[in-house]
């Protein structure tokens, strides 16, 4: 009997230990493949923005209330309200340029890639990003005081009540034709 229940503690012990080791591998692939991958193709790296390729959107790569420094997006990012935000984006001036704005949901989602089956805003591109959820200029309907935000560590979309404080990130210029006329992924939400 002692023999049979050693057999039974030791097959248990191997297939455990084979288990851990295939899930710390499954992990490590993960992390690889993301280093590998971490640089955004379809980004072009300014001095204190990037644009997108293909829609020709600036964004800035730092949060309001941030600097970008040596990589890095330094100071604290500041929360405000949606209508707050909205006013900020109006008359904010950055690099020459007035024309900034709050980001329609379907132009912050091009920030995402896929990163171990979750889609995140890729880091190399926004160097500080801590925030978990950034206000965009879409309304929430079908209820008329929320706004969509979306959620940087998942890349899941969000009604949120617009007296909530929230992160902006600020983007300018008009999508380009060649954008527009794509296919959008089924998860986009149209607005």
């Amino acid at each position: 009997m002692r023999s049979k229940f050693k057999t039974i503690i030791l097959a248990t012990s191997f297939f455990y230990s084979l288990s851990v080791t295939a899930l710390s591998q499954s992990a490590l692939a993960c992390d690889n493949t993301n280093s590998a991958n971490s640089i955004n193709q379809d980004f072009i790296i300014n001095d204190r923005t990037i644009t997108h390729k293909i829609s020709k959107l600036e964004f800035k790569r730092c949060l309001e209330g941030q600097t970008l420094s040596k990589n890095n997006c330094k100071g604290k990012a500041k929360s405000m309200s949606w209508l707050e935000a909205e006013a900020q984006a109006n008359t904010h001036s950055f690099n020459a340029k007035e024309d900034w704005r709050l980001p329609k949901i379907e132009e912050l989602q091009i920030l995402l890639k896929l990163s171990c089956n979750k889609s995140t805003i890729d880091k190399t591109l926004f160097p500080s990003l801590t925030t978990e959820q950034i206000w965009s200029a879409s309304p929430g309907a079908p209820v008329n005081d929320h706004s969509v935000v979306l959620n940087v560590s998942d890349g899941e979309i969000y009604g949120v009540g617009r007296g909530v404080k929230r992160e902006i990130l600020l983007v300018r210029g008009k999508p380009s034709r060649e954008w527009l006329e794509q296919e959008p992924p089924s998860d986009w939400v149209s607005r």
